[in-house]
């Protein structure tokens, strides 16, 4: 079976891109035959997937990746998709997507990773766009109940069409095990600094400020507090591309907004943004840290939640989308937009000695989530879908 993933890919950081590279290098098989198309990254890419770098709105884009998916004859087209990824070319590539499959009888596979934050957004525009690229898949994936619900609800998708499955965790091995223990990360040390950590681009919807508040709290409640903890804002902007750059733009302003907040409250030495930081710093630096803060405003669901998980750290996180529904166990997730209610959380992890369930509760979460459970299923539909066009 060949199974042809269309997505953006690495080296762009946002989180589908990884999503697809995760799945990609971990479902081949001797029955599987995976291959991915994506945008020019000017990469060069090893190990057993064939990754091709011809997506884009061009004819001669449009071309070769036309004569690729011509010549490898792939069983099922598997879009990765959010409408930022593609921006405009996305309705090109629907449209040709319609066309390749009533010519060549390849099954399409969707995954939709912001549909609910979409529809919502663009209102009625949103329903009827998701309304067509809907019933053009075969098969849809989302990865919440709230998405399923609004495909269903607001785009009139037949349920029976979709299929909700989590992100999954990053690794086949639950827990995984870093050694590397940082004495610095971005040249700022963390020796003798517990660390409070939020990951992630920086952006409006991400409730940093409610961080930033939680933490003054905290510290006026409890000032030995000060001396013994760090909050590291690890990320930045995510660049955007033509029209998506307003979004830039109001990121930036949200951002320098913090940064003032940080300096009012005299917190300069206690709130620390880092900045982007290496992908091989992730992880010990998630290893490193006493507890993960996602404080959300708005989400559909965290590629930095299932990454987080592999570390056997207590995350705290709104009660909101995929969160909400992965976290529901923990009692560890508050009301968005609430910082006195995450001031409370925080104490309870760092400092309040009956919190020792904590550990068995994320141990399944991390067990009913495995990326082996994820990739199953993922082969489940792949089977179900070539089996229709027999």
């Amino acid at each position: 079976m060949r199974i042809c993933i269309i997505s953006s890919y690495p080296p762009e950081k946002e989180g589908v891109g990884k999503f697809s590279k995760r799945i990609a290098d971990n479902l081949g098989d001797n029955r599987l035959d995976v291959f991915v198309l994506t945008f020019n990254y000017n990469e060069t890419y090893n190990g057993n997937v064939k990754v091709y770098q011809v997506l884009g709105s061009s004819p001669v884009s449009i071309k070769k990746t036309y004569r690729i998916l011509k010549k490898l004859k792939p069983d099922v087209l598997h879009i990765q998709y959010a409408i930022p990824i593609y921006g405009i070319y996305g309705i090109f590539l629907w449209i040709f997507l319609r066309n390749y499959r009533k010519v060549h009888k390849t099954s399409i596979l969707s995954t939709f990773h912001e549909v609910k934050k979409e529809i919502y957004f663009l209102g009625k525009i949103g329903a009827l766009y998701y309304s067509f690229i809907g019933r053009i898949s075969d098969h849809i994936i989302v990865h919440t109940e709230e998405a399923r619900e609004a495909l269903i609800n607001k785009a009139g998708i037949d349920p029976s069409k979709i299929s909700k499955i989590p992100l999954g965790l990053y690794s086949k091995n639950a827990d995984v095990c870093h050694k590397e223990h940082l004495k610095k990360i971005n040249n700022i040390s963390i020796t003798n600094k517990r660390i409070i950590l939020f990951f992630g681009y920086i952006h409006i919807d991400k409730g940093i400020e409610d961080l930033i508040t939680a933490i003054r709290q905290l510290f006026i409640e409890h000032p030995g507090m000060k001396d013994e903890y760090v909050l590291f804002i690890a990320g930045d902007i995510r660049p955007r591309r033509i029209f998506f750059k307003v979004f830039e733009y109001i990121d930036r302003k949200y951002k320098k907004k913090l940064q003032k907040m940080v300096k009012d409250f005299g917190l300069k030495e206690n709130i620390i943004f880092l900045g982007h930081i290496k992908d091989e710093d992730v992880y010990p630096l998630m290893g490193q840290s006493a507890t993960i803060v996602l404080p959300y405003k708005k989400a559909e669901q965290s590629g930095v939640l299932n990454l987080a998980l592999n570390v056997n750290k207590p995350v705290i996180a709104s009660a909101v989308g995929g969160l909400k529904e992965l976290l529901k166990s923990t009692g560890l997730t508050i009301k968005p937009g609430d910082p006195m209610g995450l001031k409370d959380k925080l104490y309870y992890v760092l400092e309040d000695q009956s919190n020792k369930d904590i550990p068995d509760i994320y141990k399944k979460i991390r067990e009913e989530n495995s990326l082996n459970k994820i990739l199953e299923i993922h082969k489940s539909i792949y089977k179900q879908l070539t089996e229709i066009l027999k």
